[in-house]
């Protein structure tokens, strides 16, 4: 995903003026070119803690301050304790194992009630859990809280009655 960043996503915001409407003149009507910042930053284990802490700042940043981020590349990690209402697009690549990952990781966008967020998920066609889930897409998305593993209660606790 890094490279695809670094690379395609790049070159392609920068380039997207260009491609207008069939017959469009003149500058276009919805989009411009964006550049996108070099180095994108990761919520990943690969990361130490102190640097998690430091994107995590980084992230809650107005898209106005110069020390802004673009991008954030994030394993599952983004799932709990990731509360940044900036946060607008996700790009889920490849479907999460379990259905209480997906809701927890793309319930992260969209926070803000003024600004509404964006999940792209990217199936890939040669793993069957992504192509059952694409074949099954709005089934899924319009029944999903039923798939979800439930949480184990120790039956005959306090708290449990």
């Amino acid at each position: 995903m890094r490279r695809l960043v670094e690379d395609e996503v790049r070159r392609l915001c920068l380039m997207r003026e260009e491609r207008r409407p069939v017959g469009f003149k003149g500058p276009h009507p919805w989009v411009a070119n964006r550049e996108i910042k070099v180095e994108p930053v990761e919520l990943t284990s690969r990361e130490s803690t102190y640097m998690i802490a430091k994107a995590k700042d980084l992230l809650g940043r107005h898209h106005t301050d110069e020390q802004h981020v673009d991008v954030a590349l994030a394993s599952n990690m983004i799932s709990v304790g990731v509360d940044i209402e900036r946060l607008g697009l996700m790009v889920v690549a490849g479907q999460p194992k379990t259905t209480s990952e997906y809701i927890q990781s793309s319930s992260r966008v969209g926070r803000d009630v003024n600004r509404p967020g964006l999940v792209v998920t990217v199936m890939n066609v040669h793993r069957p859990r992504d192509r059952s889930h694409y074949e099954r897409f709005r089934t899924y998305h319009e029944s999903f809280l039923s798939f979800r593993r439930g949480d184990s209660v120790t039956p005959f606790s306090g708290p449990s009655h």
